[in-house]
């Protein structure tokens, strides 16, 4: 039987494990393309491609996604639902954002999340819900 000192044997364990700044990297670069995608969806989106933009949306794997990220791909999910003129599905999401941006104190957030959710209650036919959570978003820019 070979004897292997224990420095090299908890030497080549550790090797075998990626090191912080690799897992860092990592995960910064799946970042960016990440952003990257979800700001082609929402340009796409304004541009009233909302086909290419849920394209972008399944494109943005996120693994271990940033707040950033999280939110960014909620907001664009809302609007490719509302530019689909399906106020159920945009109503879900954007519930789902207000839940987010409230959770971390974000009020520019909050105001969004509570537009959306305006415009697809409005969608659905809910006139009185939209135009309260519409007054709701107005009043969080006092």
């Amino acid at each position: 039987m070979i004897s292997v000192p224990s420095t090299v044997m908890s030497t080549s364990r550790t090797a075998m494990r990626p090191t912080f700044g690799a897992r860092y990297s990592a995960a910064t670069a799946s970042g960016a393309a990440a952003m990257g995608h979800l700001l082609l969806g929402e340009l796409a989106v304004d541009e009233g491609r909302a086909d290419e933009a849920s394209r972008e949306l399944a494109l943005a794997e996120m693994r271990e996604p940033s707040t950033e990220l999280r939110r960014r791909r909620l907001d664009l999910e809302g609007r490719v639902a509302l530019a689909r003129k399906d106020g159920k599905a945009a109503r879900e999401v954007y519930d789902r954002f207000l839940a987010v941006a409230r959770a971390g104190g974000r009020l520019d957030d909050e105001r969004r999340a509570l537009e959306g959710r305006g415009e697809a209650l409005e969608l659905m036919g809910n006139r009185s819900e939209a135009l309260d959570s519409f007054a709701r978003a107005e009043e969080l820019l006092d």
